[in-house]
C-alpha cells in the first residue's frame, strides 16, 4: 500500500465511519467551526484492530483535510509538478465522482495540499498552496470565480527596498495555507 493511500486511509477511515450515516462536516472543524460533533454513540476508543476501512483512494502527500456534504467527500489534492486537484468521492462507495484540476506548479519546503475545502449548498470553495482561491459549482463542476491572493491582492511578505532594488513582495516561505474558506453572504 502506498504511503499516500495509507495516509488517506488514516484520515478518512474514522471520518467515514462516523459520518456515513450522520450529519455533514462541510468545512474545517465541522458545521459550526468548533470541532464539535452533535452525533451520539461515537466510540471513545478504537477496537484493537482499528476502525473498519470502508474504502481507500490514492492521493498525493499533504496535510489538508476532507469536507463531507450531501453524501460526498471533497478533498484538495496536490502534485508539485502539475498543480491542485479538487477530488469528489461518493461517501458510501469511495468512487471518484468528478474532479477539477488547475495548473499551479512549484515546490515549497513541505509539499502537498494544506487546506480543507468548504462546501456551501451547490458551491465548494478551495484555497490552494500557490494562493489560488476557487469557487466551483457542484452541479456543473466548473469554476464560478477564481482569484489568486498573490497576484490579485498583493499577498506575501514585504521585502524592503535596497540600494539597487525597489520594494517588492515575496511569497511566504511555506507558501499559502488555509484550513477552509469562511463563507459570508
Amino acid at each position: 500500500m502506498k504511503t499516500e493511500t495509507r495516509l488517506l486511509t488514516m484520515i478518512l477511515a474514522p471520518l467515514i465511519a462516523t459520518c456515513a450515516f450522520s450529519a455533514d462536516w462541510p468545512q474545517y472543524y465541522g458545521p459550526h467551526r468548533d470541532g464539535t460533533s452533535a452525533e451520539k454513540g461515537i466510540l471513545r476508543t478504537w477496537p484493537a484492530e482499528g476502525p473498519k476501512v470502508l474504502w481507500t483512494a490514492p492521493l498525493g502527500i499533504g496535510s489538508g483535510g476532507p469536507a463531507v456534504s450531501a453524501g460526498k467527500v471533497y478533498l484538495l489534492d496536490r502534485d508539485d509538478k502539475v498543480g491542485d486537484t479538487l477530488r469528489v468521492y461518493d461517501l458510501s462507495s469511495g468512487q471518484e465522482l468528478w474532479n477539477f484540476a488547475y495548473a499551479a506548479p512549484g515546490k515549497v519546503e513541505f509539499p502537498g495540499s494544506r487546506s480543507t475545502p468548504t462546501v456551501d449548498g451547490d458551491r465548494v470553495y478551495t484555497a490552494g498552496l500557490r494562493g489560488d482561491l476557487y469557487c466551483i459549482s457542484t452541479t456543473t463542476q466548473k469554476p464560478i470565480w477564481h482569484k489568486n491572493i498573490w497576484t490579485d491582492f498583493g499577498g506575501g511578505a514585504a521585502v524592503p527596498a535596497g540600494p539597487f532594488a525597489p520594494r517588492r513582495r515575496r511569497e511566504p516561505k511555506w507558501s499559502h495555507s488555509g484550513k477552509g474558506v469562511r463563507i459570508t453572504r
